[in-house]
Protein backbone atom coordinates (compact mmCIF):
# COMPACT_ATOMS: atom_id res chain seq x y z
CA UNK A 1 0.00 0.00 0.00
CA UNK A 2 3.22 1.87 0.13
CA UNK A 3 4.27 1.56 -3.08
CA UNK A 4 3.99 4.23 -5.88
CA UNK A 5 1.47 4.11 -8.20
CA UNK A 6 2.07 2.73 -11.46
CA UNK A 7 3.84 -0.21 -10.74
CA UNK A 8 3.99 -3.37 -12.68
CA UNK A 9 3.82 -5.95 -10.07
CA UNK A 10 7.54 -6.65 -9.95
CA UNK A 11 10.20 -6.68 -7.10
CA UNK A 12 11.56 -3.39 -8.45
CA UNK A 13 8.45 -1.68 -9.02
CA UNK A 14 4.95 -3.15 -7.17
CA UNK A 15 1.64 -2.52 -7.43
CA UNK A 16 0.05 0.04 -5.03
CA UNK A 17 -2.97 -2.27 -4.46
CA UNK A 18 -4.52 -5.86 -5.08
CA UNK A 19 -7.11 -4.63 -7.72
CA UNK A 20 -5.32 -5.04 -10.56
CA UNK A 21 -5.19 -8.94 -9.28
CA UNK A 22 -8.86 -9.14 -8.68
CA UNK A 23 -10.51 -10.28 -12.20
CA UNK A 24 -13.32 -11.85 -12.21
CA UNK A 25 -13.21 -15.90 -11.77
CA UNK A 26 -9.13 -15.01 -12.33
CA UNK A 27 -9.53 -13.82 -15.79
CA UNK A 28 -8.92 -10.32 -16.87
CA UNK A 29 -6.38 -9.43 -14.63
CA UNK A 30 -3.00 -8.82 -14.72
CA UNK A 31 -1.62 -11.89 -13.23
CA UNK A 32 -1.06 -15.41 -14.68
CA UNK A 33 -1.47 -18.91 -13.80
CA UNK A 34 1.49 -20.33 -12.27
CA UNK A 35 2.53 -16.84 -11.22
CA UNK A 36 3.85 -15.46 -7.66
CA UNK A 37 2.10 -13.22 -5.49
CA UNK A 38 3.96 -11.70 -2.78
CA UNK A 39 2.25 -9.17 -0.05
CA UNK A 40 4.13 -6.86 1.73
CA UNK A 41 2.71 -6.48 5.99
CA UNK A 42 -0.25 -4.40 5.70
CA UNK A 43 -3.89 -4.44 6.09
CA UNK A 44 -5.76 -4.27 2.80
CA UNK A 45 -9.26 -3.93 3.31
CA UNK A 46 -12.03 -5.02 0.52
CA UNK A 47 -9.81 -7.93 -0.85
CA UNK A 48 -12.19 -10.62 -3.11
CA UNK A 49 -8.66 -12.52 -4.56
CA UNK A 50 -9.27 -14.74 -6.90
CA UNK A 51 -6.39 -17.62 -7.07
CA UNK A 52 -5.63 -18.87 -10.25
CA UNK A 53 -4.12 -22.77 -10.95
CA UNK A 54 -0.51 -23.19 -9.95
CA UNK A 55 -0.21 -19.40 -8.08
CA UNK A 56 1.53 -18.84 -4.90
CA UNK A 57 -0.07 -15.97 -3.20
CA UNK A 58 2.54 -15.35 -0.22
CA UNK A 59 2.33 -13.00 2.65
CA UNK A 60 5.23 -11.52 4.29
CA UNK A 61 5.21 -13.49 7.41
CA UNK A 62 6.13 -16.63 5.15
CA UNK A 63 9.04 -14.45 3.74
CA UNK A 64 10.50 -14.87 0.05
CA UNK A 65 13.36 -16.90 -1.44
CA UNK A 66 14.01 -15.45 -4.93
CA UNK A 67 16.40 -18.23 -5.97
CA UNK A 68 19.63 -16.80 -7.82
CA UNK A 69 19.62 -13.50 -6.33
CA UNK A 70 20.38 -11.20 -3.53
CA UNK A 71 16.81 -9.71 -3.23
CA UNK A 72 15.54 -11.92 -0.37
CA UNK A 73 13.05 -10.75 1.36
CA UNK A 74 12.84 -11.96 5.27
CA UNK A 75 9.85 -12.84 7.15
CA UNK A 76 8.35 -10.30 8.75
CA UNK A 77 4.60 -9.38 10.06
CA UNK A 78 1.56 -11.49 8.65
CA UNK A 79 -0.51 -9.02 6.01
CA UNK A 80 -3.96 -9.05 7.03
CA UNK A 81 -6.58 -9.45 3.91
CA UNK A 82 -10.15 -8.46 5.03
CA UNK A 83 -13.47 -8.25 3.48
CA UNK A 84 -16.60 -7.83 4.70
CA UNK A 85 -18.54 -7.96 1.57
CA UNK A 86 -20.36 -11.64 0.95
CA UNK A 87 -17.21 -12.61 -1.43
CA UNK A 88 -15.09 -14.99 0.11
CA UNK A 89 -11.73 -13.15 0.52
CA UNK A 90 -9.20 -16.01 -1.36
CA UNK A 91 -11.03 -18.08 -3.53
CA UNK A 92 -9.48 -20.51 -5.00
CA UNK A 93 -9.84 -21.47 -8.82
CA UNK A 94 -7.23 -23.86 -10.32
CA UNK A 95 -5.40 -26.54 -9.16
CA UNK A 96 -1.81 -26.45 -7.38
CA UNK A 97 -2.48 -23.26 -5.65
CA UNK A 98 -0.53 -22.46 -2.43
CA UNK A 99 -1.39 -19.83 0.34
CA UNK A 100 0.72 -18.88 3.24
CA UNK A 101 1.91 -16.32 5.37
CA UNK A 102 -1.29 -14.70 5.70
CA UNK A 103 -3.94 -13.52 8.17
CA UNK A 104 -7.52 -12.99 6.00
CA UNK A 105 -10.51 -12.02 7.73
CA UNK A 106 -14.16 -11.86 7.14
CA UNK A 107 -17.01 -10.72 8.60
CA UNK A 108 -19.47 -11.67 5.75
CA UNK A 109 -19.10 -15.04 3.64
CA UNK A 110 -16.14 -17.56 3.96
CA UNK A 111 -13.03 -16.69 4.25
CA UNK A 112 -10.87 -19.10 1.67
CA UNK A 113 -13.41 -21.09 -0.38
CA UNK A 114 -12.29 -23.89 -3.47
CA UNK A 115 -14.57 -22.71 -7.02
CA UNK A 116 -15.42 -26.56 -8.86
CA UNK A 117 -12.96 -29.38 -8.70
CA UNK A 118 -9.56 -28.08 -7.16
CA UNK A 119 -7.35 -30.69 -5.92
CA UNK A 120 -4.00 -30.41 -4.34
CA UNK A 121 -3.57 -26.94 -3.17
CA UNK A 122 -2.08 -25.97 0.53
CA UNK A 123 -2.53 -23.51 3.07
CA UNK A 124 -0.18 -23.03 5.75
CA UNK A 125 0.80 -20.62 8.19
CA UNK A 126 -2.38 -18.96 8.32
CA UNK A 127 -4.37 -17.37 10.42
CA UNK A 128 -8.14 -17.38 9.67
CA UNK A 129 -10.99 -14.99 11.64
CA UNK A 130 -13.96 -15.55 11.32
CA UNK A 131 -16.47 -13.19 13.02
CA UNK A 132 -20.22 -11.04 12.33
CA UNK A 133 -22.09 -13.22 9.72
CA UNK A 134 -19.44 -15.06 8.18
CA UNK A 135 -20.30 -18.71 6.97
CA UNK A 136 -16.86 -20.22 8.07
CA UNK A 137 -13.30 -20.60 7.71
CA UNK A 138 -12.65 -22.31 4.67
CA UNK A 139 -15.14 -24.26 2.09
Amino acid sequence: TSAAAGGDGTFDAPFNSLGSLNGSSGAGDVDAANDTIFIYAATYSGVEFDLEAGQRLIGQAAGLDLVGTQNDIAAGAAPVLVNAGGFPVIEIFGTGAQIRGLNPQSSAGWVIRTSGANSNFSISDVNITVSGTANGGIE
